[in-house]
């Protein structure tokens, strides 16, 4: 599995909100159709979701190459589990969305 597009049931939001570093700040958690989030979101909530089991599932060996050059193991990347740069994760600092997203949540383009 390399992506996750739909999430339901009694611990869908639970599930999600592992994730919830990468969502605007005060987003409400809605599950169902996953299709409009932003990838690096999918990928975290896919991560929380598979827990490896030793020769039955297993997360891919993955590298996430930084803009900056550096790399960084993809569980470590999306699961939030780095370093904090400038209080926030690589994987936040990453994220287009966020950048794009003002401290209300709504995106810069939203009021255009």
């Amino acid at each position: 599995v390399f992506d996750i597009i739909y999430v339901d049931g009694p611990d869908a939001k639970d599930l999600i909100s592992k994730s919830s570093h990468l969502f605007p700040k005060d987003e409400p958690i809605s599950t169902g159709s996953l299709i409009n989030m932003d990838c690096m979101q999918r990928k975290s909530i896919l991560y929380n979701l598979i827990q490896p089991q030793d020769k039955v599932v297993e997360h891919i060996r993955s590298v996430i190459v930084r803009s900056d050059g550096s790399s960084v193991d993809a569980a470590v990347y999306f699961l939030g589990r780095c370093g904090l740069e400038y209080g926030k994760t690589p994987c936040e600092l990453d994220s287009i969305f966020l950048a794009l997203c003002d401290k209300s949540g709504t995106t810069k383009f939203d009021s255009q």
